[in-house]
């Protein structure tokens, strides 16, 4: 790196910008996080389909009440492996045991031949079919930790930040293929019913509860949130790229930049992840 006369980022009496930029990774623990919130949004379509369904039976009533129970106890453990965990790695196998058990959970209750039964098992249906885009999500995500994507300012040359920007670039793909699944959640809950041979209004109702559903729970909410991260870090990385030789990483003071307009880039691009970060953080919150 040259000499030259540094600019702070950040207030010299604050943290280092490395806490920073730990904080906002840590936030990135959400990436794929949505994938599991379909059994968030499950729960809603269960408890307004229960909520609709006429004078059912003591027993029919009961065993409805399994399903929803179900339902919210994945919804419980989505959120307990997103607070829960401290690294990429914890969270990717946090999540993998939440769907292998969710998956198998309502399967295991939802046998019987109401609507509520058949929206179960659907949604279980979508789960399995998804799991090989999740577990790319999940070790992508993990990898992208594990060789420092998420803290660009702690590479030793341009080759290896060329490296994060592109993992960081195949994770937004990812994350938009992801999004994109979720956007179909309501027609493919539509198709199952339509099989099953259920009648067009009470499809029409469940279909509209899903998609309402999508929307009420943050699922999609998050997912976009998790894009805007992963853009903002990467345009964090490319920054640095374009100004090599006009930063540095200092033990004591933390990120320096020679130029005005790169440090308020920056800032910037810092505020946008933070955030984000805190906006994911109240939806999974439930707030």
């Amino acid at each position: 790196m040259t000499d030259f006369d540094p600019v702070y980022y950040t207030d010299p009496n604050a943290k280092p910008p490395k806490q920073v930029r730990r904080t906002s990774a840590g936030r990135l623990l959400t990436v794929a996080i949505v994938t599991l919130l379909t059994m968030c949004v499950l729960s809603n379509v269960v408890g307004r389909v229960l909520k609709d369904i006429r004078t059912p039976s003591p027993a029919q009533e009961q065993r409805l009440e399994r399903v929803e129970a179900a339902m919210l106890q994945c919804q419980e453990d989505v959120r307990q492996a997103y607070f829960s965990t401290n690294s990429g790695e914890e969270y990717a196998e946090a999540s993998r045991k939440v769907l292998n058990e969710s998956i198998a959970r309502v399967e295991r209750v939802a046998t019987g031949q109401t609507v509520v039964d058949y929206v179960a098992r659907a949604v279980a249906k979508f789960l399995r079919e998804n799991r090989p885009q999740i577990e790319a999500h999940l070790d992508l995500l993990t990898q992208a930790e594990r060789t420092g994507a998420f803290e660009p300012a702690l590479v030793s040359s341009q080759s290896e930040l060329r490296e994060h920007i592109q993992t960081l670039a195949d994770l937004i793909a990812l994350t938009e293929a992801r999004l994109e699944s979720l956007k179909g959640y309501s027609s493919f809950i539509r198709a199952e019913l339509e099989t099953a041979g259920f009648r067009k209004r009470e499809i029409d109702r469940v279909a509209a509860s899903a998609r309402s559903g999508m929307y009420s729970s943050g699922a999609l909410r998050v997912q976009e949130l998790d894009i805007e991260i992963l853009t903002n870090t990467r345009e964090c990385a490319e920054l640095l790229l374009r100004s090599w030789g006009a930063w540095e990483l200092d033990e004591v003071d933390g990120l320096l930049f020679e130029r005005d307009e790169d440090v308020d880039r920056f800032n910037e691009l810092v505020g946008l992840i933070q955030d984000a970060a805190a906006e994911q953080e109240s939806i999974m919150r439930g707030d």
